[in-house]
C-alpha cells in the first residue's frame, strides 16, 4: 500500500452478500432454460448454447435479469475494498456495485468498461472492468467471449499483464477452482 503497488482483483464472491448470484448459480439459472442433460457442466458452452438459441436480445436480457442489472446495492465488502487504497481495481464482475461506492464517496478513479475507455481514463487509479458491464451488449460470459478476449481486448488484456509485472494482485471473491482465476494465471504465466 505504501508503495502504491496494491492491485485488487475482485470476483464474483465480493457481490454475492449484496444478492448476486455466483458465476455457478449464474449458469444454472440459464441452463435450467434450456433442454440439456444434467451432465452438461461446461460454464462456458452452456452461455453460448443459450446465447445461439435464443440470440442476442434475450441473452442479455437474461442475464441481466438474473443479475439484478440496476436493482442491487453495494455492500461492506465493497467498500472495505477501497479502504485499502488500491493503486486499481481489476474486477470480472458485470454489476455496478464498485462504482456505487466510487460515486458515493467521490473517489478518484476511472471506470474502464472496455478498450476505448483506458486512454481517456481522468484518473492516475482504475477500475478495469475485465469482463466488460452490463450497461454494455458486450460482455465477456460465453464460450466465444473467451476465445475471441485477446482480439476484441487488446488495451485491457496488455494492462492487466502490465498489472501483473509490476504490481502486488490480492485476489478477494475468487474460489480456487474458478475459470476466471485459472485463466487469468495461465495468461500470465
Amino acid at each position: 500500500i505504501n508503495t502504491k503497488k496494491l492491485v485488487i482483483f475482485a470476483g464474483a464472491g465480493i457481490s454475492i452478500d449484496s444478492g448476486v448470484p455466483s458465476w455457478g448459480k449464474l449458469i444454472e439459472e440459464i441452463k435450467n432454460e434450456l433442454d440439456l442433460p444434467d451432465s452438461e457442466k461446461d460454464f462456458l458452452k452452456i452461455p453460448q448454447i443459450y446465447y445461439n438459441e435464443r440470440q442476442e436480445k434475450e441473452y442479455i436480457e437474461k442475464i441481466r435479469n438474473v443479475l439484478g442489472h440496476k436493482k442491487l446495492k453495494h455492500n461492506e465488502i465493497h467498500e472495505e475494498i477501497f479502504e485499502l487504497n488500491p493503486e486499481h481495481i481489476l474486477t470480472t464482475n458485470f454489476e455496478d456495485l464498485l462504482e456505487q461506492v466510487i460515486n458515493k464517496k467521490s473517489l478518484p478513479f476511472s471506470v474502464v468498461k472496455e478498450d476505448k475507455d483506458l486512454p481517456y481514463s481522468h484518473n492516475t487509479k482504475l477500475l478495469v472492468k475485465v469482463h466488460g458491464d452490463l450497461d454494455s451488449t458486450s460482455f465477456v460470459l460465453k464460450e466465444d467471449d473467451y476465445l475471441n478476449y485477446s482480439n476484441n481486448h487488446p488495451l485491457i488484456e496488455a494492462f492487466i499483464k502490465s498489472v501483473f509485472a509490476s504490481k502486488v494482485v490480492l485476489f478477494i471473491g475468487y474460489s480456487y477452482n474458478d475459470y476466471n482465476l485459472k485463466q487469468i494465471v495461465q495468461n500470465v504465466r
